[in-house]
């Protein structure tokens, strides 16, 4: 769907994969417009939707919709788990924003991760990513732990008190949790 809608806007598909066009239209084609599209579809209707429908569920189909909707094995799991979080950015947060923000600075993180490998060589490349997701993984473990000291994560939005073993005990998080293992090996 997003390949059409990009079509349809006159921008070059690159599927994920710099094109060499540059870096700034990259950043164009790459993060800007599939955040801008994916948000607009995915958080701002689909996720709408499932809300009215059924609340308790709505967070899982749309990060497994997301997933499906990029249609490619190694982009399903981070989808996926991306998805996920987005969706409930938008839950917790009540606008969609917050996803659209949180899916551009993805994006145009993969694409200075792929631009570093072009600039640098691919080893330099390597030991940049390594060390940027140590720091990304550090930063969001330093801001879980200071959001669950202060009981920010233990309330929804509206108050009511939010059931963790609910949410991951289900068959959508096993199969997250597979996904998650497949692309690490």
């Amino acid at each position: 769907l997003m390949v059409e809608l990009m079509t349809l806007l006159g921008l070059p598909i690159s599927g994920g994969a710099v094109e060499g066009n540059g870096f700034f239209p990259d950043l164009l084609t790459d993060c800007l417009a599939p955040a801008f599209l994916e948000e607009g579809l995915m958080r701002f209707a689909i996720l709408a939707l499932l809300l009215m429908w059924n609340a308790r569920h709505a967070v899982w189909v749309s990060a497994l919709l997301f997933a499906l909707q990029h249609a490619s094995l190694y982009q399903a799991p981070y989808a996926f788990v991306g998805g996920f979080f987005l969706a409930l950015a938008v839950v917790w947060g009540e606008t969609p924003v917050f996803a659209f923000v949180f899916h551009f600075l993805n994006n145009l993180l993969s694409l200075f991760l792929q631009y570093c490998a072009i600039w640098w060589g691919e080893e330099v490349g390597l030991w940049i990513s390594l060390g940027v997701w140590f720091l990304l993984f550090l930063a969001g473990g330093i801001g879980f732990l200071t959001l669950w000291r202060r009981g920010e994560l233990r309330r929804c939005a509206d108050g009511t008190p939010v059931n963790w073993r609910e949410l991951f005990y289900s068959p959508l998080a096993a199969w997250a949790v597979m996904m998650l293992i497949f692309t690490i090996l």
